[in-house]
């Protein structure tokens, strides 16, 4: 008869791992390996478990079939601190983040000094490192592409702000000097924010040419990784 614990702990060899501030995860990355999590697990070779999902979610944590007692920490898609706390491996209501999140760590409870972890730091050297902008920049460019096949462009939209959309889509990896220009493009139009993102069009609404570039450069969450590739690299210039 198979020991489940074992067959778990032998199914984490085939997890990735990632190290943040010397803690070292197993990453959990897909349904399965979400739904699994630590369940049926008495002990741990590697410092704790960290979940990765693909857009912030509000889905509850449970601790059902868990053998060890954990803490458990939210953060949002910037590396933020939503909520941290222990459970016990009887507790059996739902564990909610108090608003929607997109990275979870579960390590057993007192083991790991959760103060040291800075996920916003470990997020801007990842996205920096690879220079690709993330999945949501990508979403808004392919959007804004979307929106150019219907006809929506205006007379000011220029054919290399769609090649730049294009790269940003598939996710290329791109130049310093065009993040750059991504960071100078938001910075410059930051202040339209608060206009509508949709108009009335003759065809009914249709996005407005502000938000039509806004996405087309990646949207919101294009500048924020833009913003963190830049002070980043300045850090770097300045250091002696």
């Amino acid at each position: 008869m198979s020991n489940p614990s074992l067959t778990r702990a032998l199914n984490l060899f085939s997890y990735n791992t990632e190290t943040i501030n010397g803690v070292t995860f197993y990453v959990a990355e897909n349904l399965e390996q979400h739904k699994a999590g630590l369940s049926g697990l008495a002990s741990l070779d590697k410092d704790g478990m960290l979940f990765i999902f693909d857009a912030p979610t509000s889905k509850p944590f449970h601790m059902d079939g868990m053998s060890l007692d954990l803490d458990i920490s939210f953060y949002n898609e910037t590396g933020n601190l939503l909520k941290q706390a222990t459970y016990s491996k009887l507790y059996r209501g739902p564990i909610f983040s108090p608003s929607p999140y997109k990275y979870v760590t579960e390590t057993p409870s007192g083991t790991v000094d959760l103060s040291k972890l800075d996920m916003v730091q470990h997020l801007a050297k990842k996205e920096t490192a690879s220079m690709s902008p993330p999945a949501a920049a990508r979403a808004a460019a392919k959007q804004a592409i979307a929106w150019h096949a219907e006809g929506y462009a205006g007379g000011g939209f220029q054919p290399a702000t769609l090649a730049r959309a294009k790269k940003i889509a598939a996710g290329e990896s791109l130049t310093l000097d065009h993040v750059k220009r991504m960071k100078a493009f938001f910075d410059r139009h930051s202040t339209n924010s608060d206009k509508p993102k949709f108009v009335e069009g003759r065809d009914g609404k249709r996005p407005a040419p502000w938000y039509f570039a806004w996405q087309a450069w990646g949207g919101s969450s294009g500048w924020r990784w833009a913003t963190s590739v830049v002070n980043a690299e300045n850090k770097k210039v300045k250091q002696p």
